[in-house]
């Protein structure tokens, strides 16, 4: 994956982010007690995540073709953290 590549997937994410967590505070605000509790908690999660894809974004403007391998790899990572986090917020609303 190229500079521009990654550039256009990290934009991505950063976009999917946006839009989960303003799916999240809808939901919060519909939810009550320990579930609102909950899911303050893990939108922090996820603004966390948007937080650290915005620097990893900023990076990959200046960076070398080395640490562009280096800043995929934990684009992927994010990815899958950015999942399970997701995951775990859904199935609040299932139990």
């Amino acid at each position: 994956m190229n500079r521009s590549e990654l550039q256009n997937q990290l934009k991505s994410f950063i976009d999917e982010l946006f839009q989960k967590i303003e799916e999240l505070e809808q939901k919060i605000e519909k939810a009550s007690g320990e579930q609102k509790a909950k899911l303050k908690v893990q939108l922090d999660n996820l603004k966390d995540q948007q937080s650290d894809a915005k620097k990893r974004y900023e990076k990959v403007k200046d960076a070398s073709e080395a640490s562009i391998d280096e800043i995929k790899k934990a684009y992927e990572e994010s990815k899958k953290i950015f999942k399970a986090t997701w995951d775990s917020i859904l199935a609040n609303f299932k139990s």
